[in-house]
């Protein structure tokens, strides 16, 4: 099932192979001539987003360190949120937390969450360049941040299947840009409990980006 959007873009729809409760939305466009791949990226962030003002949900950005700090007065105080001042993301207001994600001989990682809105969809492009980073589609912050009381596991440098795993057990819907996205194509992945296809696809359908 695909539905093409004007000019380059398109979505497809499919199952995930690992999962018969869940579906992938992919939601890909083409880098411009000239233009820069994080153009495009905020353009299909800005999509995605805004899916969320038509549904009783909000979306967080869940992100960690990809690499162990030294465990010191400084990086303690930082964690991760303060942490991010470095390029140029400020510490939220509200609605957000901080969690250690891992404990090592090598050091510490920390990780955290924030509510995000259609507005900031540069500030998601912009750390999700840098660390791996997912948004989550849910109603409670209460949710989100048991997700991360146990850590915040890391793969070389992406999201390990075992965050995932946490987020499918609680049927929450949840994006990510694809591994497979490169200098031509930007692919955000969008996973979707199978009792929620409906109402997404209607919404993708009817949002389509001009």
């Amino acid at each position: 099932m695909n539905i093409i959007w004007p000019q380059t873009g398109r979505t497809t729809i499919s199952s995930l192979s690992d999962s018969n409760q869940y579906v992938e939305i992919s939601i890909s466009e083409q880098v411009t001539t000239g233009g820069a791949i994080s153009d495009t990226k905020i353009k299909i962030l800005s999509f995605a987003l805004g899916l969320a003002e038509h549904l009783p949900l909000d979306v967080w950005l869940l992100a960690g360190h990809g690499w162990s700090l030294p465990k010191n007065r400084i990086t303690t105080y930082k964690k991760f949120w303060r942490s991010m001042s470095s390029i140029g993301i400020e510490k939220p207001i509200s609605n957000f937390g901080d969690f250690v994600a891992n404990r090592s001989t090598e050091g510490i990682q920390f990780c955290g969450y924030r509510r995000i809105t259609t507005s900031e969809a540069s500030l998601v492009e912009r750390l999700s360049a840098r660390l791996p980073c997912l948004l989550v589609y849910s109603p409670s912050e209460e949710i989100i941040a048991k997700l991360l009381e146990a850590g915040y596991p890391t793969f070389k440098g992406g999201i390990n299947q075992v965050l995932e795993r946490r987020i499918r057990e609680r049927g929450l819907p949840y994006a990510r840009f694809a591994e497979d996205s490169d200098e031509f194509t930007v692919r955000l992945a969008m996973k979707i409990p199978r009792c929620e296809m409906e109402s997404f696809t209607r919404l993708v359908r009817l949002s389509m980006p001009d």
